[in-house]
């Protein structure tokens, strides 16, 4: 596996680790922010490993990006295309 996808998988399980941290001390935004920064960069590594364009912090265009490889997105889309007009 390419060094670039395991550097964003790897920040994504970090990003994860603090989401669940901050969710036990309570600190709601922050786990919120981390979950949506481990799912963003979870997305990028398998976009680059698809050989996809990553660089963007849309949800829905990482998606769009998945669906253009026939993977199946379709569980997903309409929650990562809420977070992307947020």
């Amino acid at each position: 596996m390419r060094t670039e996808v395991l550097w964003w998988l790897e920040q994504a399980k970090r990003d994860l680790r603090m989401a669940e941290e901050l969710l036990k001390l309570g600190f709601f935004e922050g786990a919120a922010y981390h979950s949506h920064q481990a799912g963003e960069k979870a997305l990028k590594a398998l976009v680059i490993k698809k050989g996809g364009y990553h660089l963007t912090h849309s949800c829905k265009f990482l998606l769009d990006q998945l669906k253009v490889q026939k993977m199946d997105v379709d569980e997903v889309y309409s929650d990562a295309k809420e977070l992307s007009i947020i």
